[in-house]
């Protein structure tokens, strides 16, 4: 699926399925060969459907964790005096095989979805975010967030983990980031022509 690089998947399998369904009828009126069809079908729909829904579910349930995790952390800065900015590590995305798949935290109005305290800013670590002087900006979605770097923390949701870390850590976490959303970007030439038509904003 070409488009799925451009996060359209589910909005576009539907026009495959009306020429995948002529298709079948197609062949199934040319060549009578039904029984053999429906077997191939039920065990692809099993291959298919079973470690699928696995996944789902078990990265429901952690996302669950992760997410009471953020509003624990809200909580104990609630009324501070100061600005606080929490940097969040991991589950942009759920992790299936050496893809990217399900989308968790990877937007701004869901990572700051979990707190309402407007002193309290949760920014999803990615290559997607620059560090300038005293401000960040993600040139994704073209966002700027104020920030001061002496009181900045760094909540990691693979270990659990939660401490307050200098700009310089903030930096490397950036550069080491990567995303694999879809096979065509491991293609450099269709990588570059997907950031092209996209203007950056995909590739």
């Amino acid at each position: 699926y070409p488009y799925i690089s451009f996060s359209l998947g589910n909005r576009l399998n539907i026009f495959n399925v009306f020429i995948m369904v002529y298709l079948i009828i197609i062949t199934l009126i040319r060549y009578n060969k039904l029984f053999y069809f429906l077997l191939f079908l039920l065990i692809i729909s099993i291959v298919s459907i079973i470690p699928t829904s696995f996944h789902w579910k078990n990265f429901s349930y952690k996302s669950l964790i992760v997410k009471k995790e953020m509003i624990t952390l809200c909580n104990k800065f609630v009324n501070n005096d100061d600005a606080i900015t929490i940097f969040i590590k991991g589950y942009r995305y759920s992790k299936f095989l050496h893809f990217d798949h399900i989308e968790f935290l990877a937007t701004p109005w869901v990572v700051n979805s979990f707190c309402s305290d407007n002193s309290i800013n949760f920014i999803s670590i990615s290559n997607n975010i620059k560090v300038n002087e005293n401000y960040i900006k993600n040139y994704k979605f073209k966002r700027s967030y104020k920030v001061n770097f002496q009181n900045i923390y760094l909540y990691d949701t693979f270990d659990n983990s939660f401490k307050k870390i200098k700009k310089k850590k903030l930096l490397k976490l950036i550069v080491a980031y990567e995303e694999n959303r879809h096979w065509v970007f491991k293609i450099n030439y269709l990588s570059n022509l997907i950031k092209f038509i996209s203007k950056g904003k995909y590739g």
